[in-house]
């Protein structure tokens, strides 16, 4: 059971879909999780999971495991050492479709705080394994005060998310992992997939100077917010481009409501009509002199915080329902 008081540092939910013949998502990606499993459980001399799951057959043992042997997931506060639960549901040919990790540990710095990280993977068929990962902080004593975190990308996750022979995507749209430079070929695909209603998540667009740099604000929010939105860069030196951008938001129509000049940037939430102006407000965008007042890494956090979903991932206590 999740205490009511914790801190979300992070959540997230993507397909991961293999780009070569070698690759099996769901396999690999539980590979993935239980090497990042042995690097945490090195921390502790004698680790029983760390023995447990160093095995050839690591794979197999990780579907139904648990360590304490009574632990069945949610919170864990009867000592300092960590707390991981593993379960599977299998298909009807017998083959596991769903594996839920929880894991539970004491933060580094403060042993009255634990962190709680749970993983739920699906196999929804040989090419493509859906993740979805969540992580918050909690005070041991319910009255305490929470403990002041960041808001990043885990390391799990971003393991998940740069997994070698697969790409991230959310609803068909391919989830970007760094920020996106607009060009001359790709801005159409953009402009296209701005109004797609079948997109669930934000895009945000930056316009640079007419110096053409990358803003510090794209690298950050980019890093931070990882399976989440999608981070693009369009250059305003770049003449075609720029003009390009200008007659998709043309001045003095309804999609100039929605427009996003030299040197801002503008947060396209799911749902655009540009068609439609009464709705721009909640579109949210920074001018310049917003960028320069707002250190790069609290704009990102920022952010990030409004993008999070508000629903909670699959923990093992839903596979009894």
């Amino acid at each position: 059971m999740r205490a009511s008081n914790y801190t979300l540092k992070h959540r997230s939910s993507f397909d991961l879909v293999r780009s070569d013949l070698e690759t099996v998502p769901f396999e690999d990606a539980m590979r993935t999780a239980i090497r990042w499993l042995i690097v945490k459980e090195s921390e502790y001399e004698g680790s029983p999971i760390k023995e447990d799951l160093s095995g050839s057959d690591a794979l197999k043992r990780a579907l139904d495991y648990a360590m304490p042997e009574d632990y069945t997931g949610g919170d864990y506060n009867d000592d300092t050492w960590p707390a991981l639960a593993c379960a599977s549901a299998r298909d009807e040919t017998g083959n596991p479709s769903t594996w839920i990790m929880e894991y539970d540990e004491a933060d580094a710095s403060n042993t009255e705080h634990r962190w709680h990280t749970t993983l739920c993977l699906t196999r929804e068929d040989e090419k493509t394994c859906r993740v979805a990962i969540e992580v918050s902080v909690r005070p041991i004593d319910p009255n305490a005060a929470p403990l002041a975190i960041v808001a990043a990308v885990p390391a799990l996750a971003r393991s998940l998310f740069t997994m070698a022979g697969c790409k991230p995507y959310k609803d068909g749209f391919l989830l970007e992992r760094n920020p996106h430079k607009l060009t001359r070929d790709d801005f159409e695909q953009f402009a296209k997939e701005l109004e797609d209603q079948n997109r669930s998540f934000p895009y945000v667009l930056f316009c640079t100077g007419l110096d053409g740099h990358m803003p510090e604000h794209a690298k950050q929010l980019a890093r931070r917010s990882m399976g989440l939105t999608n981070t693009y860069v369009l250059d305003w030196s770049d003449e075609e481009l720029r003009t390009m951008e200008q007659d998709l938001f043309m001045r003095g129509s309804s999609a100039g409501e929605y427009a996003c000049p030299k040197s801002s940037c503008r947060v396209y939430m799911p749902g655009l009509n540009l068609s439609d102006p009464t709705r721009s407000m909640s579109h949210i965008s920074f001018d310049r002199h917003a960028l320069e007042g707002t250190l790069p890494t609290k704009f990102a956090e920022t952010l990030v915080r409004r993008f999070i979903p508000n629903t909670p991932i699959p923990c093992i206590a839903d596979m009894a329902k």
